[in-house]
């Protein structure tokens, strides 16, 4: 009676649900076989992290040095002062002889090309069967001999009274001034062949150094320049020789670390050399052309003044 009870369902657990509670207790065994299965690769995962942990450890017991504050801060550093507080020369040095190099160079070129130009000689100089480029080379040569010799006595005198320079940097800062020199003095002569008064070539020239200068780190910054003035000022020849003679003043380095300045100056004395060439050549050509046509309005102003002679 009971079985029939349970086959006919008209009991309150009949066979109908003992088939749903034995498909759940299967779904929950394939759950628990996928939960173990898990379970091994997490095991498995962390055993490989805990080799890795006594290796990390095995590491660290090896290591000699174990104070913490040692490990937060392994570099040592020393800061040391350029200059003394008292005086601030040795910081104004480098560009100090910058300084007086480029207004020495730029000046002293103006006033050769001037005075030649003033020559009585001038007139002959141009009629000469001779290149240009000689007389531009000689004047080149002249001036960047007397800058180089007083630039070099200037060295010499810090030498002597100026116990942070060093001899073995002396070479380097010289070769430098050197450079920078030449492109002051062709900027020099390209201002004397341009103006045609004394006057206005001396203006000319302070101004161009005075714009040098301003344009640079001495007086403002480069630092707090706006993006694209800085760009324009770091291009300073002024810029680049101070930079130069200022890196050798404290770090005393060899001369092939200055390549990328140094031949920046190289480029623009060539640049500065063929445009002086170019204007000085078209220059005579005016001035040959003028010569010949004052020439031939004189002349011919004696041929016909000696006609009228003639008729009377």
């Amino acid at each position: 009676t009971n079985a029939e009870n349970q086959f006919t369902g008209s009991e309150s657990y009949s066979f109908n649900h003992i088939e749903t509670v034995v498909e759940t207790l299967e779904d929950s065994m394939t759950q628990a076989g996928l939960a173990n299965e898990d379970l091994i690769d997490s095991l498995l995962d962390l055993n490989l992290a805990i080799g890795d942990l006594e290796s990390y450890s095995s590491d660290l017991s090896s290591l000699e040095v174990t104070d913490s504050e040692t490990l937060t801060a392994p570099l040592v550093t020393r800061v040391e002062t350029l200059s003394d507080e008292e005086s601030k020369f040795n910081f104004l040095f480098p560009s100090i002889l910058a300084l007086v190099g480029m207004f020495l160079s730029i000046m002293l070129a103006n006033t050769l090309v001037m005075m030649e130009k003033k020559s009585p000689a001038y007139i002959r100089n141009v009629l000469l069967p001779i290149r240009k480029t000689k007389f531009i080379f000689a004047n080149f040569l002249s001036t960047l001999f007397l800058v180089a010799v007083q630039m070099a006595i200037l060295l010499v005198v810090s030498l002597v009274f100026m116990e942070e320079v060093s001899f073995l940097s002396f070479p380097v800062m010289f070769v430098a001034i050197l450079c920078g020199t030449s492109v002051f003095t062709l900027i020099g002569m390209a201002i004397g062949s341009i103006f045609s008064s004394e006057e206005t070539s001396t203006l000319a020239a302070i101004s161009t150094g005075a714009l040098f200068l301003f344009l640079s780190g001495v007086i403002i910054p480069i630092e707090g320049m706006a993006p694209e003035l800085r760009g324009l000022v770091e291009l300073n020849p002024y810029v680049l020789l101070e930079g130069v003679i200022r890196a050798e003043f404290i770090f005393q380095n060899p001369l092939i670390s200055y390549l990328e300045p140094l031949s920046m100056l190289l480029l623009y004395a060539g640049l500065l050399f063929v445009l002086i060439l170019i204007a000085d050549l078209l220059l005579h050509k005016n001035l040959v052309h003028k010569l010949l046509y004052r020439q031939h309005k004189k002349a011919r102003k004696l041929r016909e003044k000696a006609k009228e002679e003639r008729r009377h």
